[in-house]
């Protein structure tokens, strides 16, 4: 296992070195052992494998709505999409942990939480 996951942080690792668009994910919120809210955990280790710093909080929301397409593609950028917009403790471009200090979301247009 812990040579599969090293395997792994490679291969992150030489995709953010290549200049290509990543987008981590968890699939957080399909599930009860992936609850809604634990995506911003998955961000952190994008930033020690490489990714800027102003580049770890855009990858989650702007590139994964961008990369998502098709009739039922929920996490767009459009009016009445079920995109959120979250407001953070301090700013990730200073530490790429700040995007686990979330202080207010908006969910569908209206406060969550």
């Amino acid at each position: 296992m812990v040579a599969r996951r090293a395997g792994t942080a490679d291969t992150i690792a030489k995709i953010i070195a290549s200049g290509a668009r990543g987008v981590p994910g968890i699939n957080a919120d399909i599930g009860s052992d992936k609850p809604h809210g634990v995506h911003p955990h998955a961000l952190i280790p994008a930033a020690e494998l490489g990714m800027s710093h102003r580049d770890v909080p855009r990858s989650a929301p702007s590139e994964a709505a961008d990369g998502s397409t098709g009739p039922d593609a929920r996490a767009s950028r459009a009016p009445g999409s079920d995109a959120d917009l979250l407001a953070l403790g301090s700013s990730p471009i200073d530490a790429a942990s700040a995007v686990t200090d979330i202080r207010a979301v908006q969910r569908t247009g209206h406060r969550a939480g």
